[in-house]
């Protein structure tokens, strides 16, 4: 059990945050990937299948919905999987891709803004420039003596070269938030943002919940969409989002090949020996799991286990996968976690008088040995302080040291690799409040789950599913029992003379109950003897006699 002085390692100084350090919270948090457990896992994987017409684990629901005639003793046939819901989650995606993908960068800082107004002002005071220039050199001409026509000419002329420019205060974009749009402009497009819009959209109708990881991959920016079904996560009960939690790990499958690719330079030899060792066993995979996208990987896996010959389908090409190594998988844990780390925040005035604060490591040699340190209420309304000083020229500097938290990483390979344990690169600066604005890498939450257990849209309309499924099943019952129009004939009462010739004998390979029909059908018309009666007995008094 975990001592108070375990959970105090998140306060350490940044000498003690060795890989020992690292590990200690990769072992509290994700001790081994057959121990982590995600919440409704088995739910989530129903609802899934269920999306894709799969209704092998809703025995209990179709009974309940649908009803069960097999506690009489009676063989019900499955249900047909009439499903509505995935052609209504295929309108509402229509829906989402029809909305407009464009977005805008708005500078909300004092210093943008102040930015952004001087840039303004200025435009239009060129404007107003360009403006003058003209009347000036119109009326020159009026003083040269020049025709009317002349000084259009001239004035034509100059506004050609010195063209005022419309401005809108409300459109208008400094040089720093058109170089903003620009990058979020690529980055839409780089990271197909709209695609990515689709799936989370798809996970949050099937499943109520979405996750994303933000952050960086070979030195750019990357949006990844995760597998609900392997996320886990800590976070205050009054916190909607992940956010804004203590961790988030996430688990996912990678080939032995692509593992070295990935981290081929930051393993030992002894560490690449081991994955290695991954490749050439089942030991890493629960055969039980299935992946995201593919389920080419866990029938290939099942039936290597089986010892069953196996050709691949899309994933590789070969007769078994006992020589395909490569091809086999291990598995990725990656927890992000919060710690604490001592900044300073050092404060000057700008050449505008305007206090500036930025952030620097909490021993930087700024702070001279005669400073004064002052006991306040800072900006957090928190009880610091700070340290206050004068340089020769009279300008006035602080520097107040404050414990904030921090993202902090681990990446774990199989059971017992570690790799990339760091505070996390690029990580945001949060000068304003780093303590309310501060957020982990991994985004997202659970929609509906606000003092009850979560329900997502489509389990909203399961009932409905599952009855019309079942009116479709009656249907189908109907379907099956029709055979048409029916007629019911007597063949004891059709004539005799239908099967013999005109002097009555009888015409061999001739039948009167073919020739009837025949006749039926071309003219409409079905014969039958009135005076004809069956076993003997009288005809019946409704019927008229007629000779043929």
């Amino acid at each position: 059990m975990l001592e108070l002085r375990d959970f105090m390692k998140l306060t350490v100084p940044e000498s003690e945050k060795d890989k020992e350090w690292y590990k200690f919270h990769a072992d509290r948090v994700i001790p081994a990937y057959n121990s982590l457990t995600i919440q409704d896992f088995e739910e989530m994987s129903k609802l899934y299948q269920f999306a894709n017409n799969d209704l092998t684990l809703f025995k209990k629901e179709i009974e309940y919905y649908c009803g069960s005639l097999e506690e009489f003793g009676a063989t019900e046939e499955d249900l047909v999987p009439y499903n509505p819901i995935p052609n209504k989650l295929e309108q509402l995606k229509g829906d989402l891709i029809a909305r407009g993908n464009t977005h805008k960068v708005i500078l909300l800082t004092a210093k943008a803004m102040r930015q952004h107004n001087e840039e303004f002002i200025n435009r239009l005071k060129k404007s107003v420039d360009q403006e003058l220039s003209i009347a000036i050199e119109k009326q020159r001409a009026a003083m040269q003596g020049m025709s009317e026509e002349e000084m259009k000419q001239v004035e034509e002329q100059l506004r050609t070269e010195l063209t005022p420019q419309n401005l809108n205060k409300r459109d208008f974009l400094s040089e720093g938030e058109k170089v903003y749009n620009k990058l979020l402009q690529y980055a839409m497009f780089d990271q197909d943002v709209r695609s990515k819009k689709m799936e989370t959209f798809e996970d949050l109708f099937k499943v109520d919940r979405m996750f994303l990881y933000t952050g960086w991959r070979h030195g750019k920016p990357s949006i990844n969409v995760l597998n609900p079904k392997h996320v886990g996560f800590s976070k205050n009960p009054n916190t909607p989002f992940i956010q804004h939690g203590d961790y988030v790990w996430y688990r996912d499958e990678l080939t032995v090949a692509d593992a070295l690719q990935e981290y081929i330079n930051k393993l030992e030899p002894d560490e690449i020996q081991k994955i290695l060792q991954y490749g050439a066993t089942f030991n890493s995979v629960d055969r039980n799991d299935k992946p995201v996208f593919d389920y080419t990987r866990y029938y290939s896996l099942l039936t290597a286990m089986d010892q069953k010959l196996h050709k691949g389908e899309g994933m590789h090409q070969g007769t078994s996968l006992t020589n395909v190594n490569f091809n086999r998988t291990l598995w990725r844990v990656h927890l992000e976690f919060k710690a604490f780390k001592q900044i300073m925040f050092f404060t000057f005035r700008d050449e505008y008088g305007e206090k500036i604060t930025v952030q620097l490591n909490h021993d930087a040699a700024v702070i001279p040995d005669d400073a004064s340190k002052v006991k306040f209420v800072n900006r957090y309304m928190m009880d610091s302080e700070k340290y206050v000083w004068s340089d020769e020229e009279g300008n006035e500097f602080e520097a107040e040291i404050l414990s904030v938290p921090r993202r902090y990483e681990i990446t774990k390979l199989g059971n017992d690799i570690i790799v990339d344990f760091r505070e996390v690169p690029y990580q945001p600066d949060n000068y304003d409040n780093p303590f309310l604005d501060f957020e982990l890498s991994y985004k997202g939450g659970i929609a509906n789950s606000r003092n009850s257990k979560s329900i997502s849209l489509m389990q909203r309309g399961l009932p409905y599913a599952f009855q019309y499924m079942a009116l479709k099943r009656l249907q189908d019952r109907e379907i099956a029992k029709y055979v048409g129009q029916e007629a019911a004939i007597d063949v004891d009462q059709i004539p005799d003379d239908l099967g013999v010739d005109h002097e009555g004998n009888p015409l061999e390979g001739e039948d009167k109950l073919l020739q009837n029909e025949i006749i039926a059908r071309r003219i409409g018309k079905r014969y039958y003897s009135g005076s004809r009666s069956v076993n003997g007995l009288p005809s019946p008094t409704t019927r008229s006699r007629c000779k043929l």
